[in-house]
């Protein structure tokens, strides 16, 4: 059986070894360059920070790959290849016990088929060729061993049974079992269906009597809740988002389980015939029980549940297969939502079951009766399969070539066309990228992506001037925008430097519009033109919108917004007096001293002349609310709370309170709250269109859509042109007419 298992191993790494040079995919640059927690073996910084912190054994395994190769790619391959022809190994000896205890007259042959249908089957090849999606090894190899441990410790090995274990030898398997299972826990959360697993193994492998049985019941029961509760501990120490939210993009539960019903069907026809994988998801998304795809896939599901159930009473192979198949799989396709509802690396470890009781029913059928038909199966199959997965392997040689070969594929869909596109951006190849952007754009279905493609237009228009040399002239401008409708910064530059300044005004929105983060250039510019014309007070807001939207640009385009900022917050004069009682000239001119003195920084000075100044008659909230802005920046949160609400309390309401409120409980975390204020101001006639558009934005990130869609239309009502509030109705009505 070993010999069988390291030629197993040996077929895996011949097979998935021409991968090893491969280039980093999309998704793999997340996990390594911009993951800062595996640049170091900080082990603090491993297990509780960085991109997948729920994974903290998959985080070392990386920081460890880094700590020797750094970014060099064959590092982190080859670690890939050697653990594939590992768990390939794992698979022979755990397929060479279940067939010994079940009664096949071969061991070696069946476990041998079983070995190398895990090792060559396509699905495998995601985890493997990927870097990001090495938890799905690591999980099954620690849940394989712990499975093996547990046998073990009932008496139960590959050669022979052992009846007579002495206790603390018991002991100390089932304490190994139990270590392998928290790693496997620690690798993917997916895992925590191990007990469920141990369970199976322990109703068709070991013979016990009835209440020997009850007492392990008991403590799989414990077990499970154990690696449960360890799971969440995780979530929660690492304050992990809903499962289900991906930004604005919250998949209804009730959407979700309708999916799942025509997804585990889809798995099951993709482990019979592997043709045509896809990184994207190969089901529609459904939002509706009464679609016939959930009634039908419910139905499949019902039947071979109940066969499987029927057949387990004789212990029978298939059941063994299809019962370790829905357990491996109810992680992902169950009212566990995830991010993304169906892939093809989730059945990793749900394909092993049916591995193993597809080789052992083959060679069950060919040995005895010599049957050509099993014996040309046992054959044939694993020679296509390895094909199969050469054939996806070599469409991983390249990012650019994966993507090519998903539209290939799927033609229809946006995505792969916006992953090209930002690849070849990536490249700098910036000609031949807004091609494959235009046609995202023009590609049906998937509507919520055309917000993230005109991002990615932009983006390209960050480093690809238009014009190529061309003058500013109208014919050339006119030109250049049939050409590039996307085109918002060169021409705004184009505008500004003609001296059309609301031209370059309205393309600087058009701009921020289509891609509100990590665009500087936008905010500056759109700044420099309101500070042109003499709105310094717009310019103050969208400067320090872009400061709060642009966290990832390099430092020093950092500091030229804040240092801009800074500037012209101490040009700007006091906020917002329009609408509010008419003040004496001499208190104007003593609060307007305030603002400067609190924008230099000057706290002390600031708080000594505000406590100069007469209370007006009527109560003014001006200077409460520059009593709270000095409290903020002095540090006293709760007291600078107190003065804007006070200054809210005041009428007519007075927008800049209600904003450095809502504000400061953000930074507080308190979004719920901050919605709260928000709304308020809404509601007593506050039109700020940073309000409607702030408020909208808490909305929909709390998965209140319609909710926020209506808070977006409503400011458009007021701000019809306003360029946030049109970018995020856009972005909730695409959302909401794919998933709703």
């Amino acid at each position: 059986m070993l010999l069988a298992a390291l030629a197993v191993a040996a077929v895996a790494a011949i097979l998935y070894g021409p991968g090893w040079h491969y280039p980093f995919e999309s998704d793999d640059v997340g996990y390594l360059h911009n993951n800062p927690a595996i640049h170091s073996l900080n082990w603090r910084q491993v297990f509780f920070t960085g991109v997948i912190p729920t994974r903290p054994l998959t985080q070392l395994s990386l920081a460890l790959n880094y700590h020797f190769s750094q970014l060099r790619v064959e590092g982190y391959h080859l670690v890939n290849i050697a653990l594939q022809a590992f768990h390939a190994g794992l698979v022979v000896l755990l397929a060479g016990l279940v067939y010994r205890r079940l009664g096949l007259h071969s061991l070696v042959l069946p476990a041998l088929l079983a070995g190398l249908l895990a090792a060559v089957h396509p699905v495998m090849i995601e985890s493997v060729a990927l870097i990001g999606t090495r938890d799905n090894i690591q999980a099954s190899i620690f849940m394989i061993g712990s499975l093996l441990l547990y046998l073990r410790s009932q008496g139960v090995s590959i050669r022979r049974d052992h009846p007579a274990e002495p206790r603390w030898k018991r002991s100390w398997l089932i304490a190994g079992s139990i270590v392998c299972g928290i790693l496997a826990v620690l690798s993917k959360e997916s895992a925590v269906v191990l007990p469920a697993l141990v369970v199976l193994a322990d109703y068709y492998l070991v013979d016990r009597p009835g209440p020997g049985w009850r007492f392990r019941a008991g403590i799989f029961a414990l077990y499970f809740l154990f690696l449960v509760g360890l799971e969440f501990a995780l979530l929660k120490m690492v304050v992990y988002p809903h499962p289900m939210t991906i930004g604005y993009k919250v998949i209804p539960l009730s959407h979700y389980i309708a999916t799942q019903l025509w997804v585990v069907p889809t798995y099951l026809w993709l482990l019979a015939f592997p043709l045509h994988l896809s990184l994207e998801p190969m089901v529609s998304f459904q939002n509706s029980f009464l679609a016939w795809r959930p009634i039908l896939g419910a139905a499949i599901i019902l039947a071979l549940a109940a066969f499987a159930l029927v057949l387990a009473r004789k212990k029978s192979l298939w059941a063994f297969g299809l019962l370790w198949f829905f357990i491996a799989i109810s992680m992902t396709s169950s009212i566990l939502p995830f991010v993304e509802y169906m892939a093809v690396r989730y059945l990793y470890v749900p394909a092993l079951g049916l591995c193993i009781a597809w080789a052992g029913q083959v060679c069950q059928q060919a040995r005895p009766r010599k049957s050509a038909p099993a014996w040309a199966a046992a054959v044939l199959v694993p020679v296509c399969l390895a094909a199969l997965t050469a054939g996806r392997l070599h469409a991983l040689r390249t990012p650019a070539a994966l993507y090519r070969d998903e539209i290939r594929k799927e033609p229809e869909l946006s995505r792969p066309y916006e992953m090209l596109a930002d690849r070849l951006l990536a490249e700098g190849r910036v000609r031949e990228a807004l091609p494959y952007a235009y046609r995202a754009l023009a590609a049906p279905g998937q509507k919520f992506l055309k917000h993230r493609v005109r991002i990615l237009l932009e983006e390209a228009y960050d480093s690809y001037d238009p014009f190529s040399g061309r003058p500013y002239t109208d014919e050339n401008i006119a030109a250049v925008l049939r050409e590039h409708p996307r085109a918002f910064l060169p021409l705004a530059k184009a505008h500004r430097a003609r001296g059309d300044l609301e031209a370059a005004k309205r393309d600087y929105q058009a701009s921020i519009a289509s891609r509100r983060k990590n665009n500087p250039a936008a905010y500056l510019g759109l700044s420099a033109v309101l500070e042109e014309t003499g709105e310094l007070d717009g310019a103050v807001s969208w400067l320090r919108l872009g400061w709060e939207e642009s966290p990832d640009v390099d430092p020093g385009t950092r500091d030229t917004l804040r240092l801009k900022l800074r500037a012209l917050t101490q040009r700007s004069p006091l906020p917002d007096l329009a609408g509010q009682p008419v003040l004496p000239e001499e208190v104007v001119a003593k609060l307007t001293e305030v603002w400067r003195l609190q924008a230099q920084g000057d706290l002390q000075a600031a708080q000594t002349l505000l406590d100069q100044v007469t209370p007006p008659a009527p109560p003014s909230p001006v200077p409460i609310y520059l009593r709270g802005v000095i409290l903020e920046k002095a540090g006293s949160g709760t007291a600078a709370a107190a003065a804007f609400r006070e200054a809210m309390s005041l009428n007519p309401p007075y927008p800049p309170a209600f904003s450095n409120l809502a504000a400061l409980l953000l930074d507080q975390g308190e979004k719920r709250a901050a919605e709260k204020i928000l709304q308020e101001a809404v509601n007593r006639g506050v039109l700020d269109p940073f309000i409607y558009f702030n408020l909208g934005t808490l909305q929909a990130q709390a998965g209140r859509f319609p909710r926020a869609l209506a808070t977006y239309q409503e400011g458009l009502k007021i701000h019809h042109d306003h360029p946030l509030l049109k970018a995020g109705a856009e972005a909730i009505e695409g959302y909401l007419e794919e998933f709703y």
